[in-house]
């Protein structure tokens, strides 16, 4: 397979279609995806699906495990346990995501 490489910035991919999607959404800008409830458009599926479970049905993916605080993406997640909790990558331990919630909740107590 031969790899397909775009000429204005250099991506490459072993398939045609994903270098077309590449030149449309970061190249041409065609924004195909809209929402119906308000302004919203992108060039993803994907990224609308996001933007109306977040933002139109207050659907959170992601959850801190030592608050209540709720995201809609794993970037802010991890930017919040950062800023707030003082958690770095290189800080993160094995325990897992329900033992911190309840030794919170034992030491909250």
């Amino acid at each position: 397979m031969k790899n397909k490489i775009c000429k204005l910035c250099n991506f490459k991919t072993f398939r045609k279609s994903e270098l077309n999607t590449h030149i449309n959404r970061v190249h041409l800008k065609i924004e195909r995806h809209k929402c119906e409830k308000c302004e919203y458009k992108t060039s993803q599926k994907c990224l609308l699906e996001n933007h109306l479970q977040s933002v139109h049905f207050g659907i959170k993916k992601y959850e801190c495990y030592m608050c209540d605080f709720g995201s809609k993406t794993n970037h802010s997640l991890q930017r919040h346990l950062e800023k707030i909790h003082h958690v770095t990558k290189e800080s993160k331990s094995t325990i897992h995501t329900e033992d911190i919630k309840e030794i919170n909740t034992e030491y909250l107590q």
